[in-house]
């Protein structure tokens, strides 16, 4: 048999073993609906898998409860051809504003992603350089308008990232960062539509949500051990793993199943040290 946490539950923290993955997925969807009858909001909950290919067994279990969700995988947003050279500029200006990078090592790296007529190289580079001193100061629609102005460009999709950060005043311009990344699959306009979203890990680095449930928290799943060959690689699931559990407002909930793809499923190791207790 394998090495068993009981299912547990404190005031934010709830701890489910569950019979299989289908059952996992069946005990998300039942809490689901209890929370809906708290007054949480299905925008309000996330779902966490380690992989793309491991959130469909929930979003099938939603699908068929009738429970309003999108998969998050990633990619339409920041890939358009007229939006992606904003997306890489504000991405460029953050990281090096942040770290702290010589001007002229991020004027060379916006003239390389923006396409700028030669007529306005002087002005682009009074522009970047403005951006650049002042990036706490500048709201991300305000940046978005300059680089627009700049380079002419002209789409629906530049339409949309632009009424998304007309929609965000006030926020810091990482911050707008990681809802663009968090909306890349979702129609921008129904960016506020009530749904649970089902992501992985990865894709919520930066985003917090007031329920959160990890689920798949076994061995060989998180951490993927058939991948691990050097520590350095289980700390980095390890890391993976704290950002799972760092994304919750106000409840947590840490699944594994007893039994996936019909064998014995072991749970995972961070699991069991979140519990062991303090020598």
């Amino acid at each position: 048999e394998a090495t068993s946490i009981p299912s547990g539950q404190s005031e934010d923290v709830t701890v489910h073993a569950a019979r299989s993955e289908r059952d996992e997925a069946r005990y998300v969807v039942k809490e689901i609906a209890e929370l809906r009858e708290k007054n949480f909001a299905y925008r309000d909950m996330v779902i966490l898998c380690r992989m793309n290919h491991l959130c469909h067994t929930y979003e099938q279990a939603l699908a068929k409860a009738a429970v309003p969700h999108a998969l998050i995988t990633g990619g339409s947003l920041y890939e358009r051809g007229d939006v992606k050279p904003l997306i890489e500029y504000l991405e460029t200006l953050n990281e090096c504003a942040s770290n702290k990078r010589p001007p002229e090592d991020f004027l060379a790296r916006a003239a390389s992603v923006l396409a700028v007529d030669a007529r306005n190289a002087v002005r682009s580079r009074e522009v970047w350089s403005y951006h650049l001193a002042n990036p706490g100061m500048l709201e991300p629609k305000k940046l978005i308008s300059d680089i627009v102005d700049l380079t002419g460009i002209a789409s629906p999709g530049v339409d949309e990232l632009k009424e998304l950060a007309a929609a965000e005043q006030g926020t810091s311009l990482v911050d707008f960062l990681n809802r663009v990344r968090l909306v890349q699959e979702l129609d921008v306009a129904q960016w506020n539509t009530d749904v649970v979203r089902v992501m992985t890990v990865h894709s919520a680095k930066g985003l917090e949500f007031p329920v959160v449930f990890v689920v798949d928290l076994a061995e060989d799943v998180f951490p993927v051990t058939g991948k691990i060959s050097a520590p350095k690689e289980l700390d980095e699931e390890r890391r993976l793993c704290y950002v799972a559990v760092t994304r919750a407002q106000r409840l947590l909930y840490l699944l594994y199943p007893k039994r996936r793809r019909g064998r014995i499923a072991h749970p995972s190791r961070f699991l069991i040290e979140m519990f062991k207790a303090p020598a």
